[in-house]
């Protein structure tokens, strides 16, 4: 009973999985290695070096005072666009984005004690432009660069991330239910039936459909543990959900991210522009020797009424990251220095490292690359065991009319 059910997920599931598992399996397995293509072949840097600027003891405008002056030249198609992200680099340029979406954003560069506006910039669809007199040239800055390429493809199938990163995300959970219930189906009922499941025992006359039974089978057991594992990292970087209740388990604080009690109905949201100009700052005053002031705003949405906003402050040794609630201007909590964390915490910061086999250097990423190239070939071999067992039924019906 048991092995029927898991054949049936396994046909199934595997069906309507088959395709994104192969595009996502294809494209983790190229870019298992990329930084050490990328050290061989370097790409030119597409993005200019950041130019030096002098403070002469002048104080760093306030973030209010840059947004205000960053509006002034947007263009029309991205007036309504809000504040993301804002970042003070001591005495070098500094950055302004506007826009969270990573396929729409606006980028400004300033001088981060008079407030000018040294550049300006437009990110559309992975493309990213040079606006110079309110218009946009035509002039693509990054050109094709291919291993983002192929990260786009293995993170959401190219495909506006709001469709593509839930379709991985989910099938890369039934892919776990494919390789559990793959073990079940695989598993002998004896010894005898044991011996062909482990390794290839294919003679001279081993028709094709053996062989290729034998590819899904044996490769699938060996690499089950590390499919396993990679699948699953992989959801705990995607879903949030789950990365919350692996978190929980283990025994981490009841929010993954610090966040603000639900406020009183009708309570009022500080204006992101007096917030902005409130936590800058309190964190100067907290770090006034720090180089670099980073400082990120989540608007409230009815998924999410309670978002904080988030600063990360870079020191000589040691980053400082810290939330604020939206509500009040309270700050909420540091997050943990390293040395401190939690079992939960510490594992959080392994679930990119597990995914792309980089954890245990060389030795790990060719595991990982052969995994990932075994999984690929997952869907092809399944669906033609499939196909020769539909085919064979279609004929003996055939011939069974006929005679």
């Amino acid at each position: 009973m048991i092995k029927k059910i898991a054949a049936w997920l396994h046909l199934w599931l595997g069906l309507m999985t088959g395709i994104v598992v192969f595009i996502v399996s294809v494209t983790g397995c190229i870019h298992v290695f990329h930084e050490e293509f990328l050290a061989v072949f370097p790409v030119k840097a597409t993005q200019p070096i950041v130019a030096n600027i002098a403070s002469k003891g002048r104080p760093l405008l306030k973030p209010s005072q840059i947004v205000a002056l960053a509006q002034q030249q947007m263009i029309k198609d991205n007036a309504a666009q809000e504040p993301f992200m804002i970042r003070y680099l001591r005495d070098k340029e500094s950055l302004l984005l506007f826009g969270d979406n990573g396929a729409h954003r606006t980028w400004f560069s300033f001088d981060p004690y008079t407030g000018e506006i040294l550049d300006q910039k437009i990110e559309r669809n992975g493309a990213l432009f040079r606006v110079k007199d309110a218009k946009i040239q035509e002039q693509n800055l990054r050109g094709f660069e291919f291993f983002p390429f192929i990260l786009e493809g293995h993170v959401n199938l190219w495909l506006p991330t709001e469709i593509g990163k839930t379709i991985v995300c989910y099938s890369t959970l039934l892919f776990i239910v494919l390789l559990i219930s793959g073990l079940i189906l695989w598993w002998p009922k004896n010894k005898a039936a044991a011996k062909q499941r482990y390794w290839f025992r294919w003679k001279k006359g081993t028709k094709w459909r053996r062989k290729n039974y034998d590819l899904h089978n044996i490769n699938g057991f060996y690499t089950f543990l590390l499919l396993i594992i990679i699948a699953f990292t992989g959801l705990c970087i995607g879903l949030t959900w789950v990365s919350k209740g692996v978190h929980w388990m283990l025994g981490g604080e009841e929010e993954l991210v610090f966040h603000s009690k639900v406020p009183a109905p009708g309570t009022a949201q500080v204006p992101f522009v007096a917030l902005m100009d409130r936590v800058f700052e309190q964190e100067e005053a907290l770090y006034p020797k720090a180089h670099t002031y980073s400082m990120y705003w989540a608007y409230p949405t009815p998924k999410d009424p309670v978002a904080t906003t988030m600063t990360v402050v870079y020191g000589k040794d040691e980053s400082y990251r810290s939330h604020y609630d939206r509500y009040t201007q309270r700050k909420i909590g540091i997050e943990e220095e390293e040395e401190h964390e939690s079992l939960a915490h510490q594992l959080e910061h392994l679930y990119l490292p597990i995914h792309e086999g980089s954890i245990g250097g060389l030795t790990t990423k060719i595991l990982a690359f052969v995994a990932s190239l075994i999984s690929a070939s997952l869907p092809i071999t399944g669906f033609y065991i499939w196909y020769g067992r539909k085919n064979k039924k279609t004929k003996k019906k055939i011939s069974g009319a006929m005679a």
